[in-house]
């Protein structure tokens, strides 16, 4: 059974990241267009983040208009991809796939290589639900070709991971494992023990597509066992 794990590239999924503003910054904005539009952003990243995606595409929407209206096309690229992540999360991935692809096209036209890296891997993660692997698979070794210029090993894994899952779908477990060897390799890297443990289930579940068994279970004995740390930790 292919594996059911997708990394929302922030990612995934184009969380809405840029350098916090100075105070000055802030106050320049304030009150402005772009800095209403600023604000509606935050609110529809805090309400996904929350499990508030009907309103967090009403805040992000709200946030579209408003860059557009001034004219700045960062800011309408940076609401489309978290507009896009949210239609996705909603299972409105047709939707979602049109926002993402519009977010690509703005992030090349500005020249912003990272925008167009997590809008590259956004659209692989919403082309895969669509049945439409080839494409993923195609977005995704993209998104990781750009994570790579750039030097984010981070998003490079969560592509990875996504370009993992494709493959599973399309029965290519050998290269499924290949893609989430190479994130499992950083999240320990990095010591991120949530990302490890989901990495290890999605190699175990290649192994057992595979007809390996006994190696899918070791690895997801090894998933179970760090969770269950990475609980004791969290209740310290």
């Amino acid at each position: 059974m292919a594996s059911t794990s997708v990394r929302v590239i922030a990612s995934i999924a184009s969380v809405h990241r840029r350098r916090r503003p100075t105070r000055d910054q802030r106050r320049g904005t304030a009150g402005t267009p772009a800095g209403e539009a600023q604000a509606l952003v935050s609110l529809g990243v805090i309400d996904r983040r929350q499990g508030r995606y009907e309103q967090a595409a009403d805040h992000l929407r709200q946030a579209l208009t408003r860059y557009r209206a001034i004219g700045d096309r960062g800011g309408e690229a940076r609401a489309l991809g978290n507009l896009g992540t949210v239609e996705w999360q909603l299972g409105r991935n047709d939707l979602a796939a049109d926002h993402h692809q519009r977010a690509l096209a703005l992030f090349r036209s500005i020249g912003d290589r990272a925008g167009a890296a997590r809008a590259l891997g956004n659209l692989g993660t919403v082309y895969e639900p669509l049945g439409r692997y080839a494409e993923a698979a195609d977005h995704l070794r993209q998104a990781i070709a750009a994570y790579r210029e750039i030097g984010d090993r981070s998003g490079e894994a969560a592509a990875r991971c996504n370009l993992g899952t494709v493959h599973q779908r399309q029965g290519r477990d050998e290269a499924a494992a290949e893609h989430h060897r190479w994130a499992l390799a950083f999240y320990r890297e990095v010591g991120d023990r949530g990302s490890e443990a989901d990495a290890l289930n999605d190699i175990g579940a290649a192994l057992l597509a595979t007809g390996r068994p006994d190696l899918a279970t070791d690895r997801h004995t090894a998933a179970l066992a760090l969770r269950w740390w990475a609980s004791l930790s969290i209740g310290r």
